[in-house]
């Protein structure tokens, strides 16, 4: 195995292991899963980039960043934290990073509560709204480690923040610019949802719902969940609304895998649809730029890691009071207005 600079019992603070672990796994020794050898691989990958903040002086926050979301996403995520975490010097935010596409509840679970036995100052957690979930949330809290939940939130939790967009405005806002893109046409507006138990997506449909059927009374909302927003089984249940002879002239796209979406329609030469989607990540970034995606909803992502962050630090100097949710502004990019990249 490649060397590397950092010491071993460094390599097993981001890894979430023991040393023993990690020795085991830089010596190719054998009785590792590949999960875990996988997991102190991308510790060491992690601490590479994190390098320049290792050497400096203050009080460090170890911050584990869970996420249930396709890469893409994840990405975007990754991106914020690491660029918001030197604004709060000389504290030293350090992020541990726990992304998977999709995670069965007790696997969750299980990282949730290691994470906790391992300890932590905080954990920024996206993940379903399920009691299972919100419970994890209430052992961490039993052992001093605060959750702020990103983007989609688990309100019955006793999480210390929500970090995120108000999805119920992010819905409405979609619904009000659909309705003018589609005006003198007829037929469906389908309506796309990684799963029903995120519930900031569940929110931006239900609000979106409300306020088209208002406006446009005459259209027709189909909707397809489950995807997770992963390409190939978004694809396919598109597909299969298309097969079926729906005639879609609007796709408001809350769980993302847009350009797979896209490519179910081309497939079968079916011309393609008004899309309003959400986020700016790399595929939604080049759909714009194509004309593709008429409208993205996002927020400052950045934004919402230092609301975490900052509440996270307030709770462990004692300086946490509990505040009303404040959200994320809605911001609209449209073809013509992409933001250049930091």
């Amino acid at each position: 195995m490649a060397s590397h600079k950092f010491l071993v019992k460094e390599v097993a603070i981001q890894a979430g292991v023991s040393t023993a672990t990690v020795d085991r796994v830089l010596n190719n020794r054998s009785h590792v899963k590949h999960q875990t050898r996988l997991r102190v691989l991308r510790a060491i990958e992690e601490l590479e980039r994190l390098q320049g903040s290792l050497n400096l002086v203050g009080e460090r926050f170890l911050i584990d960043v869970v996420v249930e979301a396709p890469d893409r996403f994840a990405e975007i995520v990754r991106d914020a934290v690491e660029a918001e975490i030197a604004s709060f010097l000389p504290a030293l935010v350090r992020p541990r990073f726990h992304f998977r596409e999709t995670w069965t509840t007790a696997e969750l679970v299980a990282r949730l509560r290691r994470i906790g036995l391992n300890g932590s100052k905080g954990v920024l957690l996206k993940a379903k709204n399920l009691p299972e979930i919100c419970d994890a949330i209430g052992g961490l809290r039993s052992r001093h480690v605060p959750t702020a939940t990103l983007v989609t939130d688990i309100p019955d939790s006793p999480r210390i923040a929500y970090a995120g967009m108000d999805n119920i405005s992010a819905g409405e806002t979609a619904s009000f610019l659909m309705s003018r893109f589609v005006t003198g046409l007829g037929g469906t507006i389908l309506l796309t949802i990684s799963h029903s138990d995120f519930s900031g997506e569940a929110d931006r449909i239900a609000s979106f719902r409300q306020s088209i059927l208002l406006a446009r009374p005459d259209l027709d909302l189909m909707e397809v969940s489950g995807g997770y927003g992963q390409s190939i089984a978004t694809k396919n249940q598109v597909t299969e609304l298309l097969e079926r002879g729906t005639h879609i002239i609007g796709l408001y796209s809350a769980g993302g895998g847009n350009r797979a979406i896209l490519e179910a329609f081309n497939d079968l030469d079916v011309p393609e649809p008004v899309v309003i989607g959400h986020d700016l990540d790399e595929e939604n970034r080049k759909l714009l730029s194509e004309g593709r995606i008429s409208a993205a909803i996002v927020h400052d992502l950045n934004k919402d890691m230092r609301q975490a962050f900052a509440g996270f630090i307030a709770f462990h100097k004692s300086k946490f009071k509990a505040e009303a949710v404040r959200f994320s502004t809605v911001q609209i990019v449209t073809p013509a207005n992409i933001p250049d990249l930091a």
